[in-house]
Order: C-alpha cells, then structure tokens, then sequence
C-alpha cells in the first residue's frame, strides 16, 4: 500500500482512546499521550502556551504551513517534519486558502525527554522533506498499530517508538537521501543562492537542462509545491528574517528578498501569514 492511501486509511480515528494509560506503566517506557491524522480543508490554526506538555512531532502530508516557535518563523511543505518540546509556546497554521494535512504524535515521559534534549538544544525545529522518508514510515506504522490494536501492548508501542526517536536523531545528523532526484537537489541549491534575484522557472529550468514540465512536475512529486510557489517561500522566510532582526523598510525589504515590488510583497506577505509586514514588524503577532 502507498504511503498516499495509507495517510487516507488512517484520517479522523481517535487515538487517545486506544493508548496505555500512563499510570499503569512502567515510568521509563516511552509513551504517547495522543497521535492522530487528519487533512483540514479550511482554515486550521493552533495556538499553544507554554504549559505545553509534550514533545510533539508533526510531519505534513499535504499543503504548506506556517510555523512559529521561540520567536522564529518558518514556511513547511509537504513532507517536511517540525518539532516541539515540552513546555514551548507556539503557532501553527495553513497557508490561507489551501488544505493541510497532517499527522503527528505527542509523546511523554522519562524514557523519552534525554534523547530529544539534543535536538532541542542544537535547535531543530525543522526537518526537509528530502530527510524524513524513515521517520514518516515508522509514524505510520506506529499509527496503524494503534488504530487495529484495540488494547496496545505498552511494551510493544513503546519500542516502536523508540525507534521513531532513533529515526529523528540518526536523520537530524545525516544528508539528503541518495535517491532524491538530483535535479531537484540542484534546483533547490540554486534556489537558495539567488532567490533574491528575478528567478524565472524558464530560466531556472534552462539552466538546469530539463524542460518546464518536467521540472514543475519533479518539484510536485518531491516536494508537494510548484517551483514558483518554493522560490516564494524562500523569498518570505528572508523577509521574515529582515523584519525580525532589521529596521528597514518595507519597501527596501521587498527589494533585499526578490520581490517585484512592494506591494506584490504585501500582497504575498498578508496572504502567507494573515498580517501585514508592517504589523508583523512591529511585534503584532
């Protein structure tokens, strides 16, 4: 089965019902408190504060989304995974009018807070796409076990588990999967070193010798987007960075990160975020 009718299989179920209660549990097992898979087709935002409990991973199966986490920003696409730790305020939301899908896991306990300390503390927030093929088949298939396992062996789910937390570690440390197609590799190098400039998708697919359809068709196979939406991204997460750590003006921002003009920034800002630059400048958000 394919990942794609799995994620379809598992949508909607309740697995909070389904999982050990921690009291009856061994302390240093590694438990969940909640897991789910679901695919928002309106608006979805969720705000937390910091009496957060939990280390949640979540990793996106369909659409974009917006994240903010100790003071930073960050733009996630399909396949992309982003962490939380126990006890950090945070936003997450779609980009406005497109559908999200997620599926995540919320996971406690002594068993589980050492081995994540490192991620939290190397600043990792964020996981590409290109890394997490391991960590999603091993959420999945944590996720399935749950769902036909009316009473999950503790024991079981917990080393399941800990090979999730072994994936996330091993990935954080390692390169882009070999078998990603090196025409998207390329592509999103050259992205990151000129997306300030006019980036055509012509003159990027010229450039990398394929043609626009293939390469349009590439970037939605490995990275869930269109070339011109990705070169978008890019140029928001810059500007996010301006704005956070500048004084500068709109105007000037919108220059500095490749936009056409400043008011095709505000547009594309306003939409990607639900608030104007000046706004998101100023601390209001």
């Amino acid at each position: 089965m394919s990942d794609k009718y799995k994620f379809q299989d598992l949508l909607g179920y309740p697995y909070s019902q389904h999982l050990p209660a921690h009291s009856k549990i061994n302390p240093f097992l590694i438990c969940s408190s909640r897991m789910g898979c679901d695919l928002c087709s309106g608006d979805f935002e969720i705000v937390r504060e910091k009496d957060y409990p939990y280390f949640t991973l979540h990793i996106l199966f369909e659409g974009c989304s917006f994240f903010h986490i100790d003071g930073h920003d960050y733009l996630l696409k399909k396949g992309d995974a982003f962490l939380i730790a126990a006890g950090e305020e945070h936003c997450y939301r779609n980009v406005q009018n497109s559908s999200l899908g997620l599926m995540w896991i919320e996971l406690s306990g002594n068993g589980c807070r050492e081995l994540l300390n490192s991620l939290r503390l190397n600043n990792i927030r964020t996981i590409d796409g290109l890394y997490t093929q391991k960590i999603t088949a091993q959420l999945l298939k944590i996720l399935s076990y749950v769902k036909y396992n009316s009473n999950p062996d503790p024991y079981e789910l917990s080393s399941m588990q800990y090979a999730l937390i072994m994936y996330l570690l091993k990935t954080a440390s390692e390169l882009p999967s070999k078998d990603i197609s090196p025409v998207i590799t390329a592509a999103m190098d050259f992205i990151q070193q000129n997306f300030t400039q006019n980036i055509q998708v012509s003159g990027l697919a010229k450039a990398l010798h394929v043609s626009n359809t293939y390469l349009t068709a590439s970037f939605r196979r490995y990275l869930g987007t269109s070339p011109y939406q990705y070169i978008s991204m890019k140029r928001l997460e810059y500007a996010c960075f301006l704005l956070e750590t500048t004084e500068l003006s709109c105007q000037i921002i919108a220059e500095k990160a490749g936009f056409y003009d400043s008011a095709h920034f505000h547009r594309c800002f306003t939409k990607a975020f639900r608030i104007s630059p000046s706004r998101y400048q100023k601390g209001d958000r």
